[in-house]
């Protein structure tokens, strides 16, 4: 991560910070895509990565800490659409050039927060792009916008998995019954957000990266 923001010596206690604000769960998730060779399993390479986070760093809006976050959310959307499965790739680029310049100019930080899910991932010739709406692009261009629903479902899903998901790690949950016990804890958390017969719980990712689906059309929680 130093290499991919040209962290000078100042900057080095900013990055620091950034990733001792994660929780373990999303230090793993980050260390295991920075660590994969494309050898024994596809990997993905992002393109622009560090355009992206040196704008980050750069935006009082955005910061390390979000952008690191937004990372994640993005490696979990690749996770969710199986690419590695249909792609007969040993590396998978993965193209964020429209992720840059969003970046750099957004001004409302719970736009960028919620970037993944008004983006759209497409297959190009060897590569996959993510492209951010210009509905979205426009919407985060302002710092108050009236009547804007940036926050979605998914987005709140996805990081309750992940908090679940430190939880389990916290309470030493043996890896054998981590699946069963996590996705009960995933359901009695969401009786809370969604309400009781809520059809928007459809997968859950757990810590070691593996997509357990729901394959009820209705999730009881």
């Amino acid at each position: 991560l130093a290499c991919l923001i040209r962290a000078s010596p100042e900057s080095v206690e900013d990055l620091s910070t950034a990733w001792r604000s994660l929780s373990r769960y999303e230090r793993q998730a980050l260390t295991k895509h920075f660590l994969a060779g494309g050898d024994h399993e596809a990997a993905y390479f992002f393109t622009f990565l560090p355009l992206y986070l040196t704008n980050a760093q750069n935006n009082a809006a955005v910061g390390l800490s979000r952008a690191l976050l937004v990372l994640i959310d993005i490696l979990e959307l690749l996770e969710v659409g199986a690419y590695k499965d249909t792609i007969n790739m040993h590396t998978i680029t993965v193209n964020l050039q429209d992720l840059g310049p969003f970046t750099k100019e957004v001004v409302n930080t719970r736009a960028f927060m919620c970037a993944s899910e008004h983006s759209t991932i497409t297959r190009r010739g060897a590569e996959l792009v993510l492209t951010i709406s210009t509905k979205h692009k426009q919407s985060a261009s302002e710092a108050f916008s009236v009547g804007a629903n940036f926050e979605s479902t998914q987005t709140a899903l996805r990081r309750l998995n992940r908090a679940i998901g430190a939880m389990a790690e916290t309470l030493e949950i043996d890896s054998s019954s981590t699946p069963s016990v996590t996705h009960v804890m995933h359901r009695s958390v969401m009786r809370g957000v969604c309400g009781r017969g809520s059809d928007v719980l459809d997968h859950l990712i757990l810590p070691d990266g593996t997509v357990v689906r729901d394959n009820a059309k209705k999730a009881v929680v």
